[in-house]
Order: C-alpha cells, then sequence, then structure tokens
C-alpha cells in the first residue's frame, strides 16, 4: 500500500504558490494536505491560526513571514504540544534568528513532509535524528540521507549522494539536535581530518565550519 504523503512528494517549490503543479510553498503545502486528508480548510488571516506579516519578506530579508504567536499561548490558533501527532505542523526557523519562516507536516518518529526554495517536495528526517545533506559549490543545501544505525547520535552519509554530486561538493552538512552551542564531536573532528570538503554542524541557526 502507497503511503499517503507520497502523493506530495515532488511538487515544485514557489514562494506563495497554493498549486501542485505550478509551485507550492511551505504553509501553502500543510494547507492542501489539511484540506486532502482531513477536510480542514486552514484560514489565512490575522485572526485564525496564521498572521501573514510580510507577503515578500523571502525577496528582501529575512523578516517574518509568519507570526504563530508566543510558545505557550494560542495566539493564531497555534498550541504547543509535547508530542506530536499525524497531521501535526511544526514551525521552525530557517537562515533568521528568532523569525517563524518554516514548517513542515509531522508524519511519524521519523519523518517529516516539507518543501522550501530551490527544492521539490520531500519527506525528510524528523528532529531529534541527525540531518545530513551535501552544501553544492554554489550553496545550495542538497538533503540525504542518513544511513547510521543510531541517527539520533551519529551520521552516515549514504555514499551514492556523494557518487551523484562528485566535483560539485563544498562541504557536508550534519545536525546536533538540541545543541543550542553546536560544535564538532571528538568524532566529527576525526572525519573532518580525512575528508575533502569543509564539516558543517549546525542546530537552531547556529553553525561551526571546519
Amino acid at each position: 500500500m502507497t503511503a499517503w504523503y507520497n502523493k506530495y512528494k515532488d511538487f515544485p517549490y514557489l514562494h506563495l504558490g497554493n498549486n501542485a503543479e505550478t509551485g507550492i510553498d511551505c504553509f501553502n503545502l500543510c494547507k492542501l494536505v489539511y484540506l486532502n486528508e482531513l477536510g480542514i480548510d486552514i484560514p489565512y488571516t490575522s485572526d485564525h491560526f496564521c498572521k501573514i506579516v510580510d507577503e515578500d519578506w523571502y525577496s528582501k530579508t529575512h523578516e517574518r513571514y509568519f507570526e504563530v504567536g508566543g510558545a505557550d499561548t494560542d495566539t493564531y490558533g497555534w498550541r504547543k504540544v509535547k508530542e506530536p501527532k499525524l497531521y501535526d505542523i511544526i514551525t521552525m526557523s530557517l537562515g533568521a534568528t528568532n523569525v517563524t519562516n518554516h514548517c513542515a507536516l509531522y508524519v511519524d518518529r521519523n519523518k517529516m513532509l516539507q518543501t522550501m526554495i530551490k527544492h521539490t517536495s520531500w519527506v525528510a528526517p524528523y528532529y531529534p535524528r541527525e540531518c545530513v545533506g551535501i552544501v553544492t559549490n554554489d550553496f545550495v543545501y542538497i538533503p540525504c540521507i542518513n544511513t547510521s544505525p543510531y541517527p539520533k547520535d551519529t551520521f552516515i552519509l549514504d555514499p551514492a549522494a556523494l557518487v551523484q554530486h562528485d566535483g560539485n561538493i563544498w562541504g557536508i552538512f550534519h545536525s546536533h539536535p538540541g545543541d543550542e552551542n553546536p560544535i564538532p564531536s571528538r568524532e566529527d573532528k576525526v572525519s573532518a581530518a580525512f575528508q575533502e570538503y569543509r564539516f558543517l554542524v549546525g542546530f537552531n541557526n547556529k553553525f561551526f565550519i571546519t
């Protein structure tokens, strides 16, 4: 049986787009899934669920895309939960400090459905698993599969990704989930010494480059 989320993969990205064929952004992908799978049409207004602050933030600077209220409030309809469940929306900050500008859909304890600029929609590893990916020479991040048997603590980059992008790799990135001040571990430093690429470690908009 085909997993429900597979039909939402490989949609092209378009900021503020809401169409699977012409392009869709992260929040509208969540809206589409809610409408199709749950029959819920998520409002897009200032007093329901989500307040759009600046629709053109992406072309200007890293300002707020949408507000979700405080961490423990019901502002705009958002409610923080201790344990996510299927279809819960995960909000996060990418490329900016204390700015909510990205969201994804919780699938299960290992997966989330998302899309972002320069990517088609895909099912990504869900925190707290270490994510891993390739940074190309033109600084495009390509998420890859963490093949480690212990993905909460370590990562192994799928060797097929290295072969596929050989000649266009600026660096290798992996996350340290929950680490507010990510620095390379001893194992990271050993690995970096044998790598011909730059080694990046990060979490929550803080990064360390070897």
